[in-house]
């Protein structure tokens, strides 16, 4: 159990000071640092002495680096001063001390609609912020794919190509399926067209010539192209 005892030791310091201390703000560190110092000092009857930041570490338990800057903070607010040979001691002259430095926000500046003014200009509120069109926002297709089209055929084509790393988007769907609508109604036949691109690895979806229409006409009959015999 502590006991201390004025006989063991005692530090002699005006109450005038103590007073003055009571009124200052101090942050913790800065109060653990200034009550070492004094101890260091006015408790060996000494206004100053070359009192090393290793000691003051050891005696509060503060890291070196948290009493380098608790130091600097005093000396700056004239609480604690030193001199040219090393010493460091309380300024006596209370007068002097400077207040701690508090850090002042500046206020926000707001337009009658309510907008924030910035350094860089009126920044909108969330509520005023446009928002995002349909052109940024790509909303998912239904695709209504036609009664016509060889769904196995056209799930191999697409599957060529991803394989292709060049995958075809909704909208792209739509419009390749568009033209083919457009080969169909002119006599192409879309499976004829859709089998040659697999085959061929072709990303695109192109019309026959017009032999190769006739020549898929005459099988889609069961009848062999002129120059053409059985084996």
């Amino acid at each position: 159990m502590a006991d201390p005892q004025l006989e063991n030791g005692h530090t002699k310091i005006a109450n005038e000071i103590i007073e003055a201390l009571s009124r200052i703000n101090l942050s913790p560190y800065e109060s653990r640092v200034l009550w070492a110092l004094i101890r260091k000092t006015y408790g060996w009857n000494k206004k100053m002495d070359k009192v090393s930041q290793s000691q003051i570490s050891e005696m509060t338990g503060m890291y070196k680096q948290h009493v380098s800057r608790a130091f600097i903070s005093l000396k700056a607010r004239s609480i604690v001063t030193s001199t040219g040979d090393k010493r460091v001691g309380i300024n006596k002259d209370y007068d002097q001390w400077s207040p701690a430095e508090v850090t002042k926000k500046t206020p926000i500046k707001v337009t009658s609609t309510g907008e924030k003014v910035t350094s860089t200009g009126v920044k909108k509120s969330p509520v005023q912020a446009p928002q995002k069109t349909k052109d940024i926002i790509q909303k998912k297709i239904s695709i209504d794919y036609p009664e016509w089209l060889d769904m196995e055929q056209w799930k191999s084509f697409l599957e060529m190509r991803k394989m292709m790393k060049k995958p075809m988007t909704d909208r792209g769907q739509e419009l390749a399926i568009k033209k083919l609508s457009d080969m169909k109604a002119s006599g192409q036949p879309v499976d004829r067209i859709i089998d040659r691109s697999i085959m061929h690895n072709w990303m695109g979806l192109f019309p026959l010539k017009d032999d190769e229409v006739s020549r898929t006409s005459h099988q889609s009959l069961g009848e062999r192209p002129q120059g053409e015999c059985e084996v």
